[in-house]
């Protein structure tokens, strides 16, 4: 059985330690369902201390996704809400699975754009075992989908490589290949495109080790 470990940025402790309970009661009610396959480990993150460092701490506990509450009142004023927390991390890791887990549903419908598949009622979460049961397995869907993704974009550019330099297509597609994977580790650290497109092909197959070194570190 693979262990999930999930970040969760939340002001209440209280919260915290009943989903985290939650989590690890998970299953006695699901055993009937394909998520039954895995555990999911929280792992609280204080953002008044670590918003500068969160990337590295996503990296440093090997989290495959995190869950933010939308109204992080007690937190600097520097934090609007859980929004600002998400675009941090969407801006850093391309297909990253995030949701917002969160008592301010309408608030955060009415005022915010974001994506409604990844809001779910904090309320509705604790209190109802169905609606409980659907956030689990989008949850583990989420990692899986992201994983596949990513693992068939690394797949496709080992298949390239030995062909780097043959043609101008082939190496567009490298360098495509490339920034997809770069992206969903750390989109902050990507090389610019036009400056891939600039490399020469002799040095592209180079320019990719720095890829493999990355993933095998992540």
């Amino acid at each position: 059985m693979e262990t999930l470990n999930i970040a969760i940025i939340d002001d209440d402790q209280a919260k915290i330690t009943r989903i985290k309970s939650q989590f690890s009661k998970r299953h006695d009610i699901e055993m009937d369902s394909k998520s039954s396959d895995y555990t999911l480990n929280l792992i609280p993150i204080d953002i008044d201390h670590a918003k500068e460092h969160l990337k590295s701490l996503l990296i440093e506990n090997k989290c495959d996704a995190i869950i933010i509450d939308y109204n992080l009142s007690s937190y600097s004023t520097t934090i609007k809400n859980g929004i600002d927390i998400a675009n941090i991390i969407q801006n850093t890791k391309e297909l990253f699975p995030l949701f917002i887990l969160t008592a301010y549903e309408d608030s955060l419908f009415r005022d915010e754009v974001f994506n409604a598949h990844q809001i779910y009622n904090s309320n509705n979460y604790l209190n109802n075992i169905e609606y409980r049961k659907e956030f689990h397995l989008r949850l583990i869907e989420q990692i899986l989908m992201s994983r596949k993704q990513r693992q068939q974009w690394e797949d496709e550019l080992k298949k390239l490589i030995p062909d780097a330099g043959k043609s101008v297509e082939i190496d567009a597609k490298i360098l495509e290949l490339d920034s997809n994977i770069e992206n969903s580790i750390d989109k902050t650290c990507a090389l610019n495109p036009k400056l891939k497109e600039a490399i020469s092909s002799n040095k592209l197959v180079e320019l990719l080790h720095k890829v493999d070194e990355i993933i095998s570190e992540t």
